[in-house]
């Protein structure tokens, strides 16, 4: 038995780095990483797990490497991302270099660029390509004819293990005891502790600029879900950040785990992503009933043509329909917004800005268009020579635009962003409304907590 740990990185900032997606909290909002939990259960099973979130715990770097150093690990496996990943792996060095462990790196940005990576940072092990995957206990275990999703070092060869081929996965439960869940939260959480499930990985719809553009979707079963939720629900936990791309997929599967929560576990109250396409009235009823109360959408653009450009594969109309929907059946909704896709122009600008205040969602995203490697979005990006700069490390919700296009500038574009954020939470509309929803203190002191990060979010 080794000893593993598994290790959410220290950071300058509040890095969000988990499911392959990766940016600065926008406002003070973190959950627990689902890349960490999906491997604490498959890896507990034969190994003895640690686990150091040192982020939400804000433990600064030399304490962390101390920290790091009294567990002795035999392996780390740490999450990084395109927002941070150039001080993840500097960290990850002083890793290796003070306990000599294996390292393993899991990160959206890997997916792409793992014999990259490999080559020019030799400390690193492997790089798991499937958080969801059995790979890491193989690899520990040194079966490495059974190995699959994982990039490995073996001497000087660097070996890329055949990706896994299943419609359906199952996974021992998580051990969300180890994660500290009492110091999550989110802005329009209901309960703490709070902590993530994942119900499938991946996403069928393939829009150009998401990394799940990469990943080959699969679902668990509800019988493997169920153990996960009871084991939750026994520890106090009350509410659920479902983690999936798009909650609802496949449609049975999730009306069957809606029907379980409904008997099991009435009290629940759950938030997920999903699509404006993928859930009808008949589906959004039932999962009200099941204690959902907050939906994020990915809307993106208030164009049509921006979002048929992007394979997006919604319609305006859709939207509109269904956030008046939620609205009617009490549910409240987060719309993404991402500014500066291709097709871009001030007056798309616009329309994205005018259609986030029509439809009256509680609360509203706005990203700017990130070219993370391996997307449609990148590949467009580089053919055109649009990217402004070479950096390396890429923010969308706090960073400066990286991508301009002969239709608009960097500095038009991080204008807008800065407007569409004041347009919106500024509105007295809405903050009256936020006003006369505070109940107690604690709401009242999340409101300003979280309004303070956002006003420092928007500058320039």
């Amino acid at each position: 038995m080794s000893r593993v740990l598994l290790l959410n990185p220290p950071g300058k900032q509040l890095f969000l780095r988990d499911q392959y997606c990766s940016s600065v909290s926008k406002a003070n909002y973190y959950w627990p990483p689902v890349d960490l939990l999906m491997q604490s259960g498959i890896i507990s099973g034969e190994h003895e797990v640690t686990v150091l979130d040192a982020i939400i715990e804000k433990i600064p770097e030399d304490d962390c490497l101390a920290r790091i150093g009294d567990l002795n690990p035999q392996c780390t496996v740490f999450v990084t991302g395109i927002a941070s990943w150039v001080e993840d792996i500097k960290f990850a060095e002083k890793i290796k270099e003070h306990t000599g462990c294996l390292l393993i790196a899991s990160g959206g940005l890997l997916l792409n660029k793992f014999r990259t990576v490999m080559e020019r940072f030799d400390f690193i092990d492997a790089i798991l390509m499937d958080y969801t995957s059995q790979a890491v206990v193989d690899y520990i275990n040194g079966d490495y004819a059974q190995l699959h999703d994982i990039c490995y070092r073996r001497g000087s060869e660097i070996i890329m293990a055949p990706a896994s081929d299943l419609k359906e996965f199952s996974i021992p439960v998580p051990r969300h005891d180890l994660f500290p869940l009492n110091k999550y939260r989110l802005p329009h959480g209901r309960y703490r502790p709070l902590s993530s499930v994942l119900t499938n990985f991946g996403c069928p719809f393939q829009c150009g600029f998401c990394i799940a553009e990469q990943l080959r979707f699969k679902y668990r079963p509800v019988e493997n879900v169920i153990p996960e939720l009871d084991k939750l629900v026994s520890m106090g936990v009350r509410e659920i950040f479902f983690k999936d791309f798009t909650f609802g997929i496949p449609r049975e599967t999730s009306r069957r785990l809606c029907e379980e929560i409904i008997s099991r576990w009435p009290k629940l109250s759950w938030i997920c992503s999903s699509r404006v396409n993928t859930l009808d009235g008949d589906m959004l009823r039932l999962m009200k009933k099941a204690g959902c109360h907050t939906i994020q959408f990915g809307v993106e653009s208030g164009n049509q043509e921006i979002l048929d450009g992007n394979n997006k594969k919604i319609t305006l109309e859709q939207v509109t329909e269904t956030f008046s929907l939620c609205r009617s059946l009490g549910i409240k909704t987060l719309a993404h917004f991402i500014l500066g896709l291709p097709g871009e122009t001030e007056e798309s600008l616009m329309e994205t800005i005018k259609l986030a205040r029509s439809i009256d969602c509680d609360y509203a995203s706005f990203n700017l268009a990130t070219p993370s490697p391996g997307t449609t979005l990148r590949e467009r990006c580089l053919e055109n020579n649009w990217l402004a700069s070479d950096q390396e490390e890429y923010d969308s919700s706090r960073g400066y635009p990286v991508i301009e296009t002969p239709l608009l500038s960097g500095e038009k574009l991080w204008k807008a962003r800065n407007y569409a954020l004041r347009s919106f939470y500024m509105r007295p509309s809405y903050i009256g409304k936020k006003l006369l929803g505070i109940r107690s203190l604690s709401d009242l002191t999340v409101l300003c907590r979280e309004g303070l990060s956002l006003l420092g979010s928007i500058r320039g």
